[in-house]
């Protein structure tokens, strides 16, 4: 099976060895917000209509490292696109500008110290109504 393209500014983040896309990739809903007015014909009428704000977006990944120094080093290149600015996550050749993401953090649970791979739920946010198909 092939694998599927997501990528953050220039990193690869379903590489096949140490980024990997788990199930349940969301890019979220875009939401209209209008306000409803009695028309002068009486029937409702919608007036401001507009996008909402800003998306989050839910992108489930797994993290795999040979060593713990190997998964923060990977976990460190996501950190500081993130710490850049805006970027763009495509998916599957579909952009999403990303206005904000939440940096990530290694839990040392476990799994984690035995396996050497994290499970990371990521909920960058994206503006509306940017995505660009490539």
């Amino acid at each position: 099976m092939a694998r599927l393209e997501l990528t953050y500014g220039t990193l690869d983040l379903n590489d096949g060895t140490t980024w990997r896309l788990r199930p349940g990739f969301d890019p979220g809903a875009e939401v209209k917000t209008y306000d409803e007015h009695l028309s002068y014909t009486g029937n409702v009428a919608q007036h401001n209509v507009t996008e909402a704000h800003l998306i989050e977006m839910y992108v489930p990944l797994i993290l795999e490292g040979a060593s713990l120094d190997a998964l923060k080093s990977s976990l460190g290149a996501l950190n500081a696109l993130i710490d850049a600015g805006e970027q763009a996550l495509t998916f599957e050749g579909t952009a999403y500008s990303c206005a904000s993401c939440p940096r990530i953090a290694l839990e040392y649970d476990a799994t984690l110290l035995v396996t050497l791979c994290a499970l990371i739920d990521w909920k960058p946010v994206r503006y509306p109504g940017e995505a660009q198909v490539s």
